[in-house]
């Protein structure tokens, strides 16, 4: 630690003979001060939870120069000011400068030497150091009540930037005082433990500063969960490093690890990352994961920040809290995006769901908010592999060029991931965003809307009015849209790249029952088949395509009521199988799922089983309105508007029967929002991710739409 001082003062020379001026020399004294502000009378500023330093001021206010010449020459100069010029006789000429505090107390000192030639002008700057020495640290301790008889406080002082060895000092109750004496001047880490030879009860990690001849003061209290300290702190001549929490508040879930991040404002030079919770290290780095399985439900994370570079330190420190876990099988609720809060935007009548196809980001529909809300993995290579914390918000879109995206509902990539298309249910239009990856954001490109009336049906309406669902071939050939209002399937050709119109399948008569407000669409895994759900006709359609042309050919239709058809009134989406080979389709009012199987070829489809809400152990599935299917197929997840629930079911991969796994409801205790959810989604598997995940998904998304809100459950690592 060091002062250099800048220092040129015009003044009279005190105990000097007279000069002639022939022979006499000009000396400029040059004294300047590093690591802290010339002059400063402002008291220091307060803080908590901040390096602990020195009670006097480290401001220097006051130099006293002490110069010895030839002979009996000297001189005596004592300033506050910063230019000091002086004439002196030619020869040897030794100083010696004090820098005072304004409490009067001498804080650094500095020599130099000079020669000065007859009639010479010269400049000479003068190093100043910090006192060396010892100085003391003095304290309280307040005990808290309870303490088991065998009790001891340890307390541990390493010099840092020294080979000295650490100073180690042991405290029982009832001791109050804390005394430590002639502790080196410069930084130390102050490690405190509370424990009875067993067990830790609290701890604390800091950074404290001696001065030479000084006393540095701290206040010790415990609880018998957190630790908390009183400061006093003052700004010094090597100012401490700051850590930053990001964020300030630590939270989490039990079981998953929580994210650890500091921003280091004033560093210079390489930094020396250490975390501690409850005075043990546990993670190193500006940014890494802290497991919390065995953590208490509220300990105290310390960070400290070194730099040997520049010889400084610092340490803040927050009080992390966990929740219990709310279990969904193998996975839990995790965290939860709120509308409006922590600027998140776009989840006001929070509907559909999309995942990239790579997982490298997630797109929520704002039907209410006439908005895309952005979403993307927050992972973090660590020493022991990838770590996930869940999704980060990356933004909202609230325009597609010219246009507003009024009543967004429908969400559809292309196979490849470079293509999204948004149906917009009220403008009645689709726009179509390319994708970029990283970071993963989204580019308007076009809008289809209906020009001139050309794709108008017999009474005048849209092919697009109410636009509900989309489908995209496997092959990104074609692009199929669902519009509820129009009671219509529109077909566009995407061999271009972008949606070209090619034709309209409506009803023979229009808005004729089983075909009306057609619902959703889904394609098999092979692009084969088409299937349509009607929503107030009551019905399921089977389509397969024409692979070259993209047309459709009907083959069945299965209405809800007729030969013995059950658990189709008012069906709200459709669920495909990896291997094809069984659909499930969740209705509205017959609050239930419909399995429906296909025999070995694939020539005919057929019911094959009933799961009504109340009925064989499943609960939740009242007035159902989505479902996922996990990546590999082990596991299905519905949500109901009537339960405000979310149901997960074990499926049986060779029969695709489904056992019921649990049910969440709205209100359950430490489970936020879930009211009116409205979608669903499993996420694919992360390429840079492969710790354990249910179903093959690391990711369960869930859309609220009266809470506006989107829930995340994922697998405890």
């Amino acid at each position: 630690m060091r002062f250099l001082l800048l220092f040129v003062a015009l003044a009279a020379l005190v105990g000097c003979h007279p000069l002639n001026q022939e022979d006499s020399c000009t000396l400029v004294l040059h004294f300047y001060s590093e690591g802290g502000a010339e002059n400063e009378t402002e008291e220091p500023v307060l803080q908590r939870d901040k390096t602990i330093l020195p009670t006097p001021s480290l401001q220097i206010n006051e130099y006293r120069l002490t110069g010895t010449g030839p002979g009996e020459e000297t001189l005596h100069v004592t300033t506050g000011e910063s230019q000091v010029s002086s004439v002196l006789v030619p020869g040897e000429w030794s100083f010696y400068v004090q820098g005072f505090n304004p409490e009067g107390i001498l804080l650094a000192e500095g020599y130099a030497s000079a020669f000065l030639y007859p009639g010479e002008k010269r400049s000479l700057e003068i190093l100043l150091l910090p006192l060396t020495g010892t100085g003391r640290l003095l304290g309280t301790i307040q005990w808290p009540l309870g303490l088991p008889p065998a009790t001891l406080l340890a307390i541990s002082l390493t010099p840092l930037f020294s080979q000295e060895e650490p100073q180690v000092f042991n405290l029982v109750p009832p001791e109050t005082v804390l005394e430590i004496d002639s502790l080196s001047a410069g930084y130390h880490n102050l490690s405190a433990s509370l424990s009875d030879g067993t067990s830790l009860f609290s701890g604390l990690r800091e950074v404290i500063r001696i001065l030479s001849g000084q006393d540095t003061f701290i206040a010790l209290s415990f609880s018998l969960e957190t630790a908390s300290l009183s400061l006093t702190v003052a700004e010094n001549l090597y100012p401490p490093l700051n850590p930053i929490l990001i964020p300030g508040e630590l939270a989490g879930v039990r079981g998953f690890p929580v994210k650890l991040k500091t921003l280091v404002e004033n560093a210079q030079g390489p930094l020396e990352i250490s975390w501690f919770s409850d005075s043990r290290l546990v993670a190193q780095g500006l940014e890494t994961a802290l497991e919390t399985r065995d953590l208490p439900s509220s300990c105290r994370v310390d960070v400290v920040a070194l730099c040997n570079d520049s010889q400084r330190a610092g340490s803040s420190g927050t009080i992390l809290t966990l929740a219990d876990p709310v279990g969904l099988g193998s996975m839990a609720f995790h965290s939860r995006f709120l509308d409006g809060l922590e600027g998140c935007d776009g989840l006001r009548g929070a509907r559909s769901l999309a995942w990239h196809p790579g997982g490298a980001g997630l797109v929520v529909s704002g039907y209410d908010d006439n908005a895309l809300s952005l979403y993307t993995p927050d992972l973090l290579e660590n020493t022991g592999g990838p770590v996930l914390f869940g999704l980060t918000y990356s933004g909202a879109i609230k325009t597609a060029g010219e246009y507003i995206l009024d009543g967004p509902w429908s969400l559809c990539f292309s196979p490849q991931g470079d293509i999204l298309f948004a149906g917009c249910y009220k403008a009645n239009q689709i726009h179509v965003f390319s994708v970029a990856e990283n970071p993963f954001s989204l580019v308007y490109e076009t809008t289809v809307t209906e020009k001139e009336g050309e794709w108008l049906d017999p009474l005048g309406v849209s092919s697009l009015t109410g636009v509900c669902s989309l489908a995209v071939s496997k092959d990104g050939a074609f692009l199929y849209a669902a519009s509820a209002l129009s009671n219509c399937l529109v077909l566009f050709s995407l061999q271009e790249g972008l949606p070209l119109y090619i034709a309209t399948l409506r009803p023979e008569e229009p808005y004729l029952l089983p075909w009306s407000e057609p619902r959703h669409l889904a394609l098999s895994p092979d692009g084969e088949f088409l299937y349509l759900a009607s929503y107030t006709g009551d019905s399921l359609f089977i389509f397969r395509r024409n692979g070259e042309t993209g047309s459709l050919q009907l083959l069945e239709t299965f209405t809800d009521g007729q030969e013995g058809i059950e658990g189709l009134n008012a069906p709200e989406e459709i669920a495909v199988s990896p291997d094809g080979r069984s659909l499930y389709v969740i209705s509205y009012y017959d609050h239930a799922l419909t399995h429906f199987r296909w025999n070995q070829d694939f020539t005919s489809l057929s019911i094959v089983a009933l799961y009504k809400d109340g009925v064989d152990g499943i609960t939740g599935l009242s007035s159902g309105r989505g479902l996922s299917i996990s990546p590999d197929g082990k596991l299905l997840a519905a949500v109901s508007s009537g339960s405000d629930a979310v149901v997960l079911l074990q499926r049986e991969q060779e029969t695709g029967e489904l056992l019921p796994v649990k049910s969440l409801f709205k209100g359950e205790p430490g489970l936020p929002g879930l009211d009116n959810p409205r979608g669903i989604s499993f996420a694919p598997p992360i390429a840079e991710y492969s710790l354990p995940s249910s179903g093959g998904s690391p990711i369960l998304a869930v859309t609220g739409s009266a809470s506006n809100d989107l829930l995340l459950f994922l697998t405890p690592p």
